[in-house]
């Protein structure tokens, strides 16, 4: 995937045929520790409240999106992943917006999600939509690294 096409990717559900090709990704886009396993991933995939979009450009996914409704209070985004060479394109933000719409239409007045501290990047994207830091929770991830939880008020 070399010289991606600056054309739009299409955003459509995960199907269950997914689930390889999300896991490598995932795989790609964190370290161990932070990244889902399989189990993992398909368990989210399946729960009902589940919301999986990916972004695909012709028979590639280049980038999906998992969030959850979590009773009339909120939304969580579970994880976003674009791959490496297919950012900076407006991929995860298309995936993000998908999600917040999907969170609004449910009539969640909260988004939530929780950001590896260490992820510059990552919590610089997030804060660009509005997102807010309202606590930090030590040794959220595997391995002890720490995480920071963010809101977002829809």
């Amino acid at each position: 995937m070399q010289n991606l096409p600056l054309s739009d990717p299409v955003i459509r559900d995960c199907s269950p045929a997914d689930l390889a090709r999300l896991h490598k990704i995932d795989r790609l886009c964190f370290p161990p520790g932070i990244a889902y396993t399989r189990a993992e991933l398909q368990f989210y995939l399946s729960r009902p409240g589940s919301i999986a979009r990916a972004a695909r450009l012709g028979r590639e996914i280049l980038g999906f999106v998992i969030g959850r409704i979590e009773g009339e209070m909120w939304g969580r985004v579970i994880t976003l992943d674009v791959l490496p060479e297919a950012r900076r394109r407006g991929i995860g933000s298309r995936l993000l917006e998908n999600l917040h719409g999907e969170f609004r239409a449910a009539g969640t007045p909260l988004a939530v999600l929780e950001v590896d501290t260490q992820n510059t990047a990552a919590r610089a994207f997030y804060q660009g939509f509005g997102y807010t830091r309202v606590e930090t929770i030590p040794g959220y991830y595997a391995g002890g690294r720490d995480a920071h939880r963010m809101v977002l008020f829809l």
